[in-house]
């Protein structure tokens, strides 16, 4: 390998992954679990990004990681998902370990630069990409521009409330997004109306089956992401809106539902331009678009 490459890295709630990139194309990856614990995510983090750059010039390491994040300084601030990490200078403690160049920036906000410069969203100029897996994320492209906000805290898409007195999210706000379609609580509503505690993935294998309460747990979900999604259209007007994250493995029967809720509440336009697509770059976008932090969102 020649020439100087980029690290891309999207930090989850559960998993970490990493990529070497080159022109737009991931040669290697790694993936590691995300531990709660700061200190020894950081040491973790640091060994497998020596080891993936082994004898490569790296120009530099972009990270997407979850909860709200000041771009600038690489700090995480308030992760729900990864408590302990409140405040962790992760830019300063990675760049001192590796002596590299780092670029820390929120892990939606980087899939939504991946799916724009390489995606579906490529040749778009408004778009709202949104995961779904042990977290609810958002991430906007207005007008070719990443927003972050006068706090960087733009596009916290989970924590967007659809029922004012409904159940408690990990924030500690009432009736957030993602206290319907999170992970856990997809298993928690698969418990209720199947009665077994499946995971997501599971839960999609028994309705291509034709499981019918499978595929009532899948339309469960598609509904409430779609009542999301509608205040989204109102709010920004996207012309496409792109579906990623572990979650968006529930496939055709997950969008049908969410398309159909969006159909019904959004506010008649003619001829509105609004595409709503599954990613197709999966895991990938986030490691592409966090490669791109420095040129997009500093």
């Amino acid at each position: 390998m020649t020439g100087k490459m980029r690290i891309g890295v999207d930090i989850g709630g559960t998993n970490t992954k990493i990529g070497l990139v080159q022109d737009g194309k991931i040669l290697r990856r790694r993936t590691i679990p995300t531990r709660q614990d700061p200190e020894q995510a950081i040491g973790e983090l640091a060994n497998a990004l020596k080891e993936i750059s082994w004898g490569i010039e790296i120009e530099l390491i972009g990270i997407g990681c979850c909860g709200l994040i000041d771009h600038k300084e690489g700090i995480v601030r308030t992760p729900p998902n990864l408590p302990k990490w409140h405040n962790l200078k992760l830019k300063e403690r990675l760049e001192k370990i590796l002596n590299l160049k780092v670029f820390v920036g929120n892990d939606v906000n980087a899939c939504a630069l991946g799916e724009y410069l390489y995606g579906l969203g490529k040749g778009k100029r408004n778009l709202f990409v949104l995961t779904i897996g042990t977290g609810v994320g958002g991430g906007i492209i207005a007008d070719g521009r990443l927003i972050l906000g006068a706090n960087h805290s733009a596009g916290e898409f989970g924590h967007t409330i659809i029922f004012p007195e409904g159940r408690r999210c990990r924030c500690g706000n009432r009736g957030c997004l993602e206290a319907y379609i999170g992970q856990e609580n997809i298993r928690r509503m698969a418990k209720r109306i199947i009665g077994k505690d499946l995971t997501p993935k599971e839960v999609a294998i028994r309705a291509r089956e034709g499981e019918k309460k499978a595929i009532a747990v899948i339309e469960r979900v598609g509904y409430y992401l779609g009542l999301g999604l509608v205040n989204v259209c109102h709010l920004l007007d996207p012309e496409i809106i792109i579906i990623g994250g572990g979650i968006s493995g529930m496939g055709r029967r997950l969008l049908k539902k969410t398309e159909e809720t969006i159909k019904e509440r959004i506010m008649p336009l003619p001829k509105r331009r609004l595409e709503i697509r599954l990613s197709q770059l999966g895991s990938s976008a986030g490691i592409l678009g966090a490669t791109k932090f420095p040129e997009f969102a500093i």
